[in-house]
């Protein structure tokens, strides 16, 4: 299996945080707290003119545009395992979130500046789940170093950006973003011809009823 030895540190790091959290639930708690109280402090109107626009690139719609793009310029694997990667972790964290059920910060903290309204549970971050898988995979076609940098540094601040809009806790990112890497460095393993043909003959068939 393709980053085999990633996918097994990436998840033995995950259950060991998941371990401690069950262990110091309270302590962890009351620090993920004051961690969210000092970055969701720092809001400003510069700060918000480059956060506010950065938390997009963790959305499914900012994802679906990617694989259109991706499509139209032939870059077919990509697409599909972008694909692969909003189906997985919206799925994923949607049912996380109804597994733990923990209430976002503006459902439970006072005297905090919400700049962006959520429903439902917050642990974990899907925003931050998207943004990081999504930059494993584009690192794997894109090997160049600036490029590697820039999509984690992309994905890192994509994670900030929910803590700084006040709808999730640090451990939400942190969770979001450990489990994106490994769902993403999964997926590479995943054979795309079949859905590949699959698409294809959906988009032929849709051209062909417009045509007539």
């Amino acid at each position: 299996m393709k980053n085999l030895r990633k996918i097994i540190i990436f998840l033995i790091i995950l259950l060991i945080l998941s371990f401690i959290l069950i262990l110091f639930r309270e302590q962890i708690i009351e620090l993920d707290e004051s961690l969210f109280y000092f970055i969701n402090g720092f809001s400003n109107p510069f700060l918000d003119g480059i956060l506010i626009p950065i938390t997009y690139f963790g959305s499914i719609i900012f994802w679906v545009l990617i694989i259109i793009i991706a499509w139209i310029k032939n870059e077919r694997k990509l697409s599909i395992y972008l694909i692969y990667a909003v189906i997985i972790d919206s799925l994923l964290s949607i049912s996380l979130k109804w597994v733990f059920r923990r209430a976002r910060p503006e459902d439970f903290l006072k005297k905090t500046m919400f700049m962006e309204r959520k429903v439902g549970p917050s642990f974990p971050s899907g925003h931050t789940e998207r943004a990081f898988s999504s930059a494993v995979i584009l690192n794997s076609f894109y090997k160049i170093l600036e490029f590697e940098t820039a999509f984690y540094i992309l994905a890192f601040l994509v994670s900030i950006s929910r803590i700084y809009l006040g709808v999730h806790y640090p451990i939400d990112t942190l969770f979001g973003a450990l489990i994106g890497i490994i769902i993403g460095n999964i997926i590479l393993n995943l054979p795309t011809e079949k859905t590949q043909e699959k698409i294809e003959d959906i988009i032929y068939e849709v051209k062909t009823r417009f045509q007539k």
